[in-house]
């Protein structure tokens, strides 16, 4: 792996095949972002597709991959989410990066590449009540973003301030294109499968309309591009109404997986600990073919 970190930006590129040959690479763009009165926080601000030519240089080929992956809740009768930098009402009290396991400072003028076997970012947050203006904290959230052996690990800690009922608890999402989103219309994704019969579906165009189920592991490809991604919710998918969903908007087959269902009613104290496991893969023409 390659980190660059930024004060305001850290780059990850992870390698996207495992054949020595293969230059191909995932950039997670993690972005520290803010706006007065509705959110600070740092999260995932797109993934790209790109190649890397020689050790100190990576070339953009697509991006793969934008919109929300962390933290989405909604309060009922609310009419917004709330959490992440999409919906707002979250605002982080610390962060760290650490690479290799020593805490690094983001610098604003380092723009140096750092092999890397292990990053690793930590949060602490305060989710708010929806049009309180960041009046009425409900929840603490911890966050952990581990990125390592071709994997991306997300675990959050959601200690609950206040009692109120949740119709959606989005405690991980994957929101990878369809098509290349408002630009060639290249095609990123166009099949799925999930857990526990593993049919496939076809996700290759807007309004597939594909039903929700309880499946904790959902997997995804687009052949015709060679990219292909996979969600496992490994921690914290025990609620009888849990319940995921692949979106079929027009920007993208998004992955939601929710922990509690609707009508979930929460209690002070209330501890929400989860786990999920991503893996994204880019396959190249030619190699590792026999």
């Amino acid at each position: 792996m390659a980190v660059r970190p930024n004060l305001a930006q850290i780059d990850i590129w992870q390698k996207g095949n495992t054949h020595p040959k293969d230059s191909a690479y995932m950039r997670y763009r993690f972005s520290h972002q803010t706006e007065a009165g509705n959110y600070d926080i740092w999260r995932i601000n797109g993934m790209y597709d790109e190649t890397r030519p020689n050790r100190n240089e990576f070339t953009q080929v697509r991006r793969v991959a934008i919109g929300e992956w962390e933290t989405a809740i909604r309060q009922s009768g609310k009419p917004d989410l709330m959490g992440g930098a999409i919906h707002g009402d979250e605002i982080m009290s610390n962060g760290a990066l650490l690479i290799d396991g020593f805490n690094t400072e983001t610098n604003p003028v380092d723009t140096r590449y750092y092999r890397a076997r292990k990053v690793e970012f930590r949060q602490v947050s305060t989710l708010y009540e929806v049009g309180t203006s960041l009046g009425n904290p409900l929840a603490t959230v911890t966050k952990r973003w581990e990125w390592f052996d071709g994997e991306f690990h997300l675990s959050q800690r959601t200690e609950w301030l206040a009692a109120i009922t949740v119709d959606a608890g989005y405690q991980a999402m994957f929101p990878i294109e369809r098509v290349q989103y408002n630009d060639t219309g290249v095609e990123i994704t166009n099949g799925a499968m999930r857990e526990p019969l593993w049919p496939v579906i076809n996700v290759g165009s807007a309004g597939h309309a594909t039903p929700d189920t309880n499946a904790g592991y959902i997997k995804i490809w687009g052949a015709t591009n060679g990219y292909a991604g996979e969600v496992e919710i490994l921690k914290g998918w025990d609620k009888p109404n849990r319940r995921s969903t692949i979106e079929d908007a027009a920007e993208y087959n998004k992955f939601r997986f929710d922990v509690c269902g609707s009508g979930y009613a929460t209690t002070v104290g209330e501890v929400w600990d989860t786990k999920a496991r991503y893996r994204v893969m880019k396959r190249v023409a030619g190699v590792g073919t026999v």
